[in-house]
């Protein structure tokens, strides 16, 4: 039981997450592109069978009568880091009584 919900979790995957951006080639079409790189976000259609496939963290891959002519890979995830604000230490000022400071007893 516990392989099969193993087995279905690797197929909810991003399609980013598998993507491999290095197996593509200028010419591929689209089955052999969305096989390498997966489904896009956004597909744009232009005049002329101009087409570009958005992918997540900016990549893209541009079209011409169904063939590849340019892509861009998606850009690495950010390594997240804390910001690290500098520590501003100041010596506290020295207390001293006031003049006008009176001491009241019952």
């Amino acid at each position: 039981m516990i392989r099969l919900a193993a087995i279905a979790l690797l197929g909810l995957l991003p399609a980013v997450a598998r993507a491999n951006w290095s197996n593509l080639k200028v010419g591929m079409d689209r089955a052999r592109v969305a096989a390498c790189v997966g489904q896009p976000l956004l597909q744009n259609h232009g005049r002329g069978g101009a087409e570009i496939w958005t992918y997540d963290r900016c990549g893209y891959i541009e079209f011409s009568r169904g063939q590849v002519v340019y892509w861009a890979p998606s850009k690495p995830e950010p390594h997240r880091q804390r910001a690290q604000l500098p520590v501003l230490v100041q010596k506290p000022k020295s207390v001293r009584p006031s003049a006008e400071v009176v001491a009241v007893r019952d």
